[in-house]
């Protein structure tokens, strides 16, 4: 298992994160763009505005002074993240010098599918929006080491339940299922397959009591 150390993000990280969540791009951005290269800069776009991932929610794995993985999570009562009405449309502006007027297209084909398997979280759990290691740092404990900071911290706040979502063919699901998490719902649609080559996403939790 690799020694780190675990610290809040800062902004400053953005880099970073970026590379960490898209250097392998997961399969709803390739469903939104299927070259890496694009998916990666579509996602950095995405990352700046704020629609990915939470900076003030987020914690960093670092080895060697160098930040290898990254933890989003969600107190019971904290609000959902913020999108401004006007975020989303500047998005898709910005975001077509990179993936054309087709990527439109598939931007509002992924979203009508991803509606139509979304689930939503036990609003007393602690909540694990996102869990990412760098594809060169994977399979070194690391994700098991943030999931433990994770579970840490619900203890100490006495919340006795977490809980998160992933894709039915994530590998992570592994991970999640040694950690203790175990499936409590699944939902699964054609459309959905068809546009990302998941069958759909489950919803796993775990009981701390």
């Amino acid at each position: 298992m690799t020694d780190i150390a675990i610290r809040p993000a800062t902004p400053a990280d953005m880099p970073r994160l970026i590379d960490i969540m898209y250097d392998d791009p997961p399969s709803d951005m390739r469903a939104m763009e299927p070259d890496v290269r694009k998916a990666k800069a579509l996602g950095a776009l995405v990352m700046r505005a704020g629609l990915e991932i939470a900076v003030e929610r987020t914690v960093v794995a670092v080895v060697d002074g160098r930040p290898v993985g990254l933890l989003e999570t969600r107190r019971p009562g904290d609000a959902s993240q913020a999108t401004s009405a006007f975020a989303i449309p500047i998005i898709l502006m910005r975001g077509l010098p990179i993936t054309g007027p087709s990527g439109l297209v598939r931007y509002f084909r992924y979203q009508r599918a991803r509606a139509k398997v979304e689930i939503k979280h036990p609003p007393e759990a602690y909540y694990i929006g996102e869990l990412d290691v760098d594809p060169t740092c994977r399979n070194r404990g690391i994700g098991a080491q943030l999931l433990a900071h994770a579970e840490a911290e619900a203890r100490a706040l006495g919340i006795t339940r977490m809980a998160l979502c992933t894709g039915i063919s994530n590998p992570a699901q592994r991970l999640y299922e040694r950690s203790g998490f175990k499936i409590e719902e699944t939902r699964r649609h054609a459309d959905y397959e068809r546009v990302t080559g998941n069958p759909g996403r489950v919803l796993m939790v775990k009981d701390l009591g």
